[in-house]
């Protein structure tokens, strides 16, 4: 989910906070502080800035995910297109930023590096576009465990 309306549905629907996870993207401050006092399952973060907005010391240790924007350029609508960057997208940390982005994660005291996340756009109606982006992904992920665990 990304705003508060939406997070505030999925309590009122009985869902547990921690099984839910809260996109920064287009998120308050306000917002982003309900969910980490709530204990949302797992922020996402696609920025430096969304990172910055969860350093002040969480109350309890906050899982965060770090979005990348690394996918492929997956054949999708103009207008919903999410990746790469270079072609207007979106979401996420560039690629080359994302180790970056993760290490700042971890020395953050209360956020923990949760793993990572991407979108590669909507109205996917093929199959390749997803394979490159998982195949991108687990790379990504391969370097980063280099540097430390994950919490999953």
């Amino acid at each position: 989910m990304c705003t508060g309306g939406e997070l505030e549905v999925a309590l009122a629907a009985g869902v547990a906070p921690a099984s839910l996870g809260f996109t920064a993207t287009t998120s308050r401050v306000a917002e982003l502080e309900r969910a980490v006092a709530l204990g949302v399952g797992t922020i996402v973060v696609d920025s430096a800035i969304e990172i910055e907005r969860l350093a002040p010391s969480p109350p309890a240790p906050t899982p965060c995910s770090a979005s990348w924007s690394g996918s492929s350029a997956a054949s999708t609508p103009r207008p919903t297109t999410s990746s790469p960057r270079a072609r207007g997208q979106k979401f996420g940390f560039p690629l080359a930023e994302a180790e970056v982005a993760v290490a700042r994660i971890r020395e953050i005291p209360g956020l923990e590096f949760a793993g990572l996340h991407c979108h590669i756009g909507s109205q996917i109606f093929g199959v390749a576009g997803f394979r490159e982006s998982a195949s991108r992904v687990l790379e990504l992920h391969a370097a980063l465990l280099e540097d430390g665990p994950c919490r999953s």
